[in-house]
């Protein structure tokens, strides 16, 4: 059948664009991508409409010619009309993959002490998390959603020594966050909170210092 050149294009390039943008974000999290993406998405609807009135268009000129065959002509037809209708679902896998990222919150902890830090955890926000050991020079890295509004607290032992402190005194189920915690050989603890893990943008930094008595 004449003329689905034009809908399999119509079908084929918003989805590409929309995957590669995809992509790219994740890797490069340069903050205009997601506007990008909205825009592409927007695009694409727009795409997928035009293409299944071409599409549509094609059939009734094709029947009228009375030069088709019928298998020909539905083995053409489902694949057009496949390709063009990937794109509803496609665009909502991206937006959901898109909204768990960017409402994520991602904790770094470090250990920059000469002796294991043992029995890591980060309570709060309706979760814990078991970080276990985390040996002298080592980091562990945790990606996480909360469940509820309230605050972060990590606890563990070094030395015989109990390690308690508030991480972060409120978390949102918007997330964003991209949390960077040093454990320092002398007790200090810098906490770094950064808004938004893909744009790196730095709001708040402070030091607390371990053990505290009680983390209300």
């Amino acid at each position: 059948m004449k003329g689905l050149k034009v809908p399999l294009l119509l079908g084929v390039i918003p989805l590409v664009i929309e995957v590669l943008i995809l992509l790219l974000w994740l890797v490069t999290g340069w903050h205009w991508l997601p506007i990008a993406g909205a825009a592409t998405l927007v695009g694409g609807l727009i795409s997928v409409i035009v293409g299944m009135s071409w599409l549509g268009v094609c059939i009734v000129r094709t029947a009228r010619s009375g030069k088709w065959s019928r298998r020909s002509m539905i083995k053409s037809t489902v694949l057009t009309a496949s390709i063009l209708l990937v794109n509803f679902p496609a665009a909502a896998v991206i937006i959901w993959a898109a909204f768990k990222i960017e409402t994520a919150y991602t904790m770094v902890v470090r250990n920059l002490g000469s002796t294991p830090i043992e029995s890591a955890a980060i309570t709060g926000g309706g979760l814990s998390l078991d970080l276990r050991r985390i040996d002298p020079g080592a980091r562990v890295t945790r990606t996480f959603h909360v469940t509820r509004q309230e605050g972060l607290v990590f606890s563990g032992g070094r030395n015989g020594q109990k390690i308690r402190f508030r991480i972060l005194g409120y978390v949102s189920k918007d997330g964003g966050e991209c949390d960077e915690i040093d454990i320092f050989p002398d007790g200090r603890v810098e906490v770094r909170v950064r808004r938004r893990r893909y744009t790196g943008v730095l709001l708040t930094e402070h030091t607390n210092a371990y053990p505290k008595i009680s983390v209300k």
